[in-house]
């Protein structure tokens, strides 16, 4: 191959890799895309050109004529199975390989849609130009959505031929979808399947739920700023139907019968005796209860979870398996979670993070009519500390080991009381995460809904974790590291080898 030919190959292939690298870094095609695409055909073309009797006989050779057919058989298998999979597609036989199961709707999901018991109608609106495309890309969601439910119906409009029901919306761009049952709708800019669902259960409930947060004593305001806030939180609880409230003491004492729920999040004083007998009151008269204990201090309200079967130990949980994923110790990862109960066995094994958690436990309750069991807990690799220290060390023997329980449920017929053992899991800094965010959506719908339905969590937006221990941290270091060097060695002495015979 001439000196020209390489440098237009060398051309092709930067080009190729301005071409897709912001692509694979980013996650979008950069501004000279175009330039890059073109770039790269050219160079190719020029250098096929500059030397194609070289690159003639280079086709002509027997092992690359078998290298193209295996490529072509291969290409031609692959379309196969893609038109297999496309017509199993709609009867669900197909098989679906991505990492969020996107081509299928979400357990969840299913739940939620065999739960609705009223007529309700999904209307998506579109420009005419764009009607064959965008029915393409919603026929398999929508074919999905309906197979599960026939009270669920969906209906594609051009929004140019339906100007008042555009009106009516106020819709103001498009594409847009409806979702509506009865006089109540919701509207939406996108069908992203956790929007969708989580409108369904907003417009199919009876009336608007009210979910009270304690103000003062410490705990977490409702408006802050800063990531210590629950604004993320307070968000995802008005895409499910659900009203967040700040109320302070006064306020509960008085009208406690206006909330449905009362949360308290991250408490570092002690409430007076009448709000926690309130409390009590409150949790007995058919509402739930959310309990988010840091540790440090009980703050008055060990009594009040042994009268339901739970114990807070009020220690440090440590977790050698979050250093290793590059977190604090006192950050334990939870991705144990209960299979049995309704709130957990979605979540699998999620990784949620908890920043500076206290272990749990359940007793026997004095309430008889309750049942109190186990939702979450740390790692095997935790362990737990009365106090934190700047210097942790484990004592085997001496120190506590995990798995250790995080969260509690407590429940009969009626009520509903759930305490766990950290605070910022729910605030912004910590949301993002995926489990942070299944594990609150799934709290925040069980604890507070009457039928216990669970709303769906977005797909491919958390930050997943990816956890060595240190054992499977040496054998990768093993694997993808040391054998480099040697593997580069013996290629170079093999090369050498074939240059010195060839002369």
């Amino acid at each position: 191959m001439n000196l020209k030919a390489q440098v237009f190959w060398f051309l092709s292939v930067i080009s190729l890799i301005l071409l897709l690298g912001g692509r694979i870094l980013i996650g979008e095609w950069l501004d000279y895309f175009w330039f890059a695409f073109a770039g790269f055909f050219v160079f190719i073309a020029a250098a096929v050109a500059s030397d194609f009797a070289a690159i003639r006989n280079y086709f002509s050779s027997f092992r690359t004529r078998l290298v193209l057919k295996i490529l072509i058989r291969a290409s031609v298998l692959l379309f196969v199975l893609l038109g297999i999979g496309s017509f199993l597609f709609p009867y669900k036989l197909a098989i679906d390989l991505t990492q969020s199961q996107i081509n299928r709707l979400d357990p969840a999901s299913v739940d939620v849609l065999k739960s609705i018991n009223k007529q309700t109608k999904i209307q998506a609106f579109f420009a005419k130009k764009k009607a064959e495309t965008l029915l393409e890309n919603f026929r398999r969601f929508a074919d999905l959505v309906e197979s599960e439910n026939e009270l669920v119906s969906i209906e594609v409009l051009d929004a140019a031929q339906n100007p008042d029901l555009t009106e009516k919306y106020g819709i103001k761009s498009l594409p847009s979808f409806v979702v509506s049952s009865g006089e109540k709708y919701f509207v939406l800019n996108n069908w992203q399947e956790d929007k969708i669902i989580n409108s369904l259960l907003r417009v199919n409930k009876d009336m608007e739920t009210r979910v009270c947060f304690l103000n003062g004593y410490g705990a977490i305001p409702l408006q802050a700023e800063g990531n210590y806030q629950l604004s993320n939180l307070r968000e995802q609880m008005q895409q499910i139907g659900y009203e967040a409230l700040a109320i302070d003491a006064i306020d509960f004492l008085k009208q406690a019968d206006q909330c449905d729920s009362l949360i308290l999040a991250g408490l570092k004083e002690t409430p007076p005796y009448s709000v926690l007998t309130a409390m009590e009151r409150f949790l007995k008269n058919q509402k739930s209860v959310i309990v988010l204990q840091d540790p440090g201090k009980a703050y008055g309200l060990s009594a009040f979870y042994k009268k339901f079967g739970i114990e807070f130990f009020n220690d440090y949980i440590l977790d050698v398996e979050a250093q290793n994923a590059g977190f604090h110790a006192a950050t334990p990862l939870i991705s144990n979670w209960n299979p049995e109960s309704a709130m957990t066995k979605s979540l699998g094994k999620t990784v949620a993070v908890f920043s500076v958690a206290s272990r749990l436990g359940v007793i026997d309750s004095a309430e008889e009519s309750y049942n109190t069991k186990i939702l979450a807990e740390s790692s095997s690799g935790s362990f737990s500390k009365p106090e934190l220290k700047e210097k942790i060390e484990f004592f085997p023997g001496k120190d506590p080991e995990g798995p250790f329980a995080v969260a509690v449920l407590s429940e009969n017929e009626k009520s509903k009381l759930l305490v766990v053992g950290d605070s910022d899991f729910l605030t912004d800094e910590y949301y993002q995460f995926k489990g942070n965010m299944a594990f609150a959506n799934n709290m925040i719908s069980y604890m507070i809904s009457s039928k216990g339905e669970i709303s769906v969590p977005p797909k491919n937006f958390y930050r997943e974790l990816f956890i060595l221990t240190p054992n499977q941290a040496k054998y990768y270091l093993m694997l993808g590291v040391i054998p480099m060097p040697f593997l580069l060695l013996g290629l170079s002495i093999w090369l050498w080898f074939k240059r010195a015979r060839f002369q």
